[in-house]
């Protein structure tokens, strides 16, 4: 019996980046792609946690150290990257315009404690380039 691509996944509770271009395209040509998260979450790779770790503590301070002037977090969501724990993919956002809709993941943060926030990364906007979604 052969598996379909959403049941791999699925079954194995956790995604590559590449896995996740696949199913945000697929999602952008208009394919139901959210049986994915029947089982719940689904946990990053390491590979991917490492990259968006550092990605987001890049937008909190410079490489110095020195929090960034304009940056996107407050202090609820600077205490949980100060005590990661790991990324989940939780769901697509939906940004529509009147001829069609495009997707982004969003994912979860996790603190230690368990506690979390979800963000979307808008690599096209240089000056909102992570929107806090909760």
């Amino acid at each position: 019996m052969k598996t379909n691509f959403y049941e791999t996944i699925a079954a194995a509770g956790v995604i590559t980046e590449r896995q996740i271009i696949t199913i945000k395209s697929r999602a952008n040509r208009g394919a139901d792609v959210w049986e994915i998260f029947n089982n719940g979450n689904l946990r990053i790779t390491q590979e991917q946690t490492k990259k968006g770790l550092s990605w987001l503590l890049n937008q909190w301070k410079t490489p110095r150290g020195i929090e960034r002037k304009n940056n996107p977090f407050g202090y609820r969501e600077q205490g949980i990257l100060e005590n990661f724990s790991h990324f989940e993919l939780v769901d697509f956002y939906e940004d529509c315009n009147p001829w069609r809709c495009f997707y982004y993941p969003i994912y979860r943060v996790v603190s230690r404690s368990g506690n979390f926030f979800d963000y979307v990364a808008t690599f096209g906007d240089r000056k909102n380039p992570v929107i806090i979604v909760n």
